[in-house]
């Protein structure tokens, strides 16, 4: 389970960036836990008014009920680290509008180099992930938990029986 933020604080005491998104951890009559929320306007308190993703429902919420929402690929940053369809790490270098710049593989010496830019819904489709979200994909085969990433790739080497 998430770590919720603490209770009888506003966001400024909690040190909380307001432009980020947010979970319900503790859901209520409004909110259902697994909700993601956003904060239209900070109202200084403990109990703001949120507006769900989904659906624009709108209804107030205790911080103390909420996490930070994972990032996905359309919140990334310049800066941040993408995982491309092949398993190769590249850098955000730039985000415009509906697509982003990438810079060449981790691994080549061109890594802080620009290499192409693409769509966010072409990265989507090919399982493009950011860095931190591809590492905590998993998936549990007979009992024990593997890297989901890793097994998919392990996939591709076998032979099917048929």
């Amino acid at each position: 389970m998430k770590k919720t933020f603490e209770q009888d604080k506003n966001a400024e005491e909690l040190g909380i960036d307001t432009t980020r998104r947010f979970v319900v951890v503790k859901g209520d009559e409004d909110f259902d836990k697994g909700d993601i929320l956003e904060l239209p306007n900070d109202d200084e308190t403990t109990y703001p008014y949120f507006k769900r993703i989904s659906d624009g429902e709108r209804h107030f919420m205790y911080w103390s009920s909420l996490a930070y929402a994972d990032k996905t690929l359309r919140d990334m940053e310049v800066g941040d680290i993408v995982i491309d369809e092949d398993g190769d790490e590249r850098e955000v270098l730039a985000v415009c509008g509906k697509l982003f710049a990438y810079s060449f593989d981790k691994g080549s010496k061109f890594f802080n180099e620009l290499a192409d830019w693409i769509e966010f819904y072409r990265a989507e489709d090919l399982g493009w992930k950011l860095k931190d979200q591809a590492e905590e994909e998993t998936v549990s085969i007979l009992g024990k938990t593997y890297n989901k990433q890793a097994v998919e790739e392990r996939f591709k080497e076998l032979k099917e029986i048929r």
